[in-house]
Formats: structure tokens, C-alpha cells, sequence
């Protein structure tokens, strides 16, 4: 089966799997498990996604500042940054 994502999205997700520690693979399956798991209704509305605007883009975003301020959190505790 193959899955085209935007290279923002797949930077995102390289990250947060090579963060945790597991595959791209591993992350995407736990991902889409506990999207299937916590929704009634799989499907997202596209007005929801304009509500959001561009969640790729939002996402890389997002973890770029939480990465950033984790960074800030280790130094500030003495040790370096992953």
C-alpha cells in the first residue's frame, strides 16, 4: 500500500519517530490507531480543515516550537539537547 503525504508532513512525522524512537512506520500506525480509536466519525469535514487553514504546514510548526522549547527546558535543567 503506498500513502503520499507533502515532504512538510513527512519531515514531521521523521522527527517525532526518530524523537520517540520507533519507525516512521510504527508511528504512523499508532497515529492513524488512535485517530480510528478516539473518532465516531472517521471522516474529517472540509470545513474543518478550512477552519484549521494548512494542518501540514500548522503541525511542522508546532513541533518546531515544542522541539525549541524542550531544547530550552534541558539547558536550562543542565543537560544538552537531544
Amino acid at each position: 500500500m503506498t500513502v503520499r503525504i507533502t515532504d512538510d508532513l513527512l519531515e514531521l512525522v521523521d522527527a517525532v519517530a526518530k524523537w520517540r524512537g520507533i519507525s516512521r512506520s510504527a508511528l504512523i500506525r499508532e497515529a492513524v490507531r488512535h485517530y480510528l480509536a478516539g473518532s465516531a466519525d472517521v471522516t474529517i469535514s472540509e470545513a474543518t480543515v478550512d477552519e484549521w487553514g494548512n494542518l501540514a504546514e500548522f503541525s511542522v510548526h508546532a513541533a518546531r516550537e515544542v522541539g525549541a522549547r524542550l531544547d530550552t527546558e534541558e539547558r536550562v535543567a543542565g543537560t544538552e539537547p537531544w
